[in-house]
């Protein structure tokens, strides 16, 4: 049985992409359930402190808290986010109760001038709020020099070519979603392994809404959903938040599942980038095969260090 409700809630942030993503989620349940879905734009810390550096804000919380508030009060039924906005290990309160099919997960330059990333002869000045970003972005060339951006996408841009830098790095899925025309490089993920999850669309629920069970189970993305599982589960044990340099990018076939990993501390100095390859199998086997190779690597003592100045 589906809900009893005649219509159904959607908490959102109100920046453009946000509201394409809960827009993509709102369609998927008229489709699926035939029930009406409205969309209710709510406000969070992440939307109004637009100044904090990214690497330096708290992990709980900051783009979800208010989100989350309206969950547990029944104002709203579902939550959407961006998957990777999402702290790795939810409340206990909470659960991601369906997920949308991946769309791109990787990294892109938007070029405001004429730039080649590779050039080592030219200072290139490039934005980003990232740090995995700009740690593997100076990897690729040391004469790259940083500046920090924050604001929803439509903001980035308008800095951008105010500020005449060089180019913007940001997720592709965010460009095909909005269908930006823009002139871009996309980087491979043997160039930049992307964020856990970049690419993939959340739906939070609570956990006691079991009337609810029959709707996500409709609307969820199966594969999308065990690569997300994957991805996070792998971030977690790395202790990984939006203040870690880490990255991970899970693909799977029948037979086979390809695993990307890249792992810094916060000076980029000591760096692990893998990428794994094993037979399909049980999750936890393969997750733990994975920290075994990470381990044996100097991951726990980058996690220990990273953890000595992450508060």
């Amino acid at each position: 049985m589906y809900s009893k409700k005649s219509e159904f809630v959607i908490g959102s942030r109100g920046s453009n992409l946000a509201l394409f993503q809960a827009n993509q989620v709102k369609n998927k349940i008229l489709k699926k359930t035939g029930i009406k879905t409205s969309i209710k734009v709510i406000k969070t810390k992440g939307d109004i402190d637009l100044n904090t550096p990214l690497p330096k804000v708290g992990d709980k919380g900051f783009f979800t808290y208010e989100i989350e508030q309206q969950l547990i009060n029944n104002q709203i039924d579902f939550a959407v986010h961006s998957l990777k906005d999402l702290p790795v290990k939810l409340d206990n309160n909470f659960k991601i109760g369906a997920v949308c099919k991946r769309s791109s997960p990787f990294d892109i330059l938007i070029k405001n001038n004429q730039i080649d990333i590779k050039n080592k002869n030219k200072k290139i000045l490039i934005a980003t709020g990232s740090l995995r970003r700009g740690i593997q972005l100076q990897t690729l060339n040391e004469n790259i020099q940083l500046t920090d951006v924050r604001g929803n996408i439509e903001t980035r841009i308008n800095k951008l070519k105010k500020k005449n830098w060089d180019g913007l790095i940001m997720a592709k899925a965010a460009l095909d979603r909005l269908k930006l025309d823009l002139d871009y490089y996309e980087f491979s993920v043997n160039e930049m392994v992307p964020s856990a999850n970049q690419g993939t669309i959340a739906i939070e629920v609570c956990k006691n809404r079991t009337d609810l069970n029959e709707t996500l189970a409709l609307i969820n993305d199966n594969q999308t959903y065990e690569i997300s599982l994957i991805e996070s589960l792998i971030i977690e044990k790395l202790n990984g938040g939006c203040k870690t340099p880490i990255g991970c990018f899970v693909k799977k076939t029948n037979d086979q599942i390809n695993i990307s990993i890249f792992l810094s501390n916060l000076s980029g100095t000591k760096k692990i980038v893998e990428h794994l390859s094993f037979r399909n199998g049980k999750r936890s086997d393969i997750i733990n095969n994975v920290m075994t190779i990470l381990n044996e690597k100097g991951a726990e003592s980058i996690i220990l260090e990273n953890n000595r100045f992450i508060k």
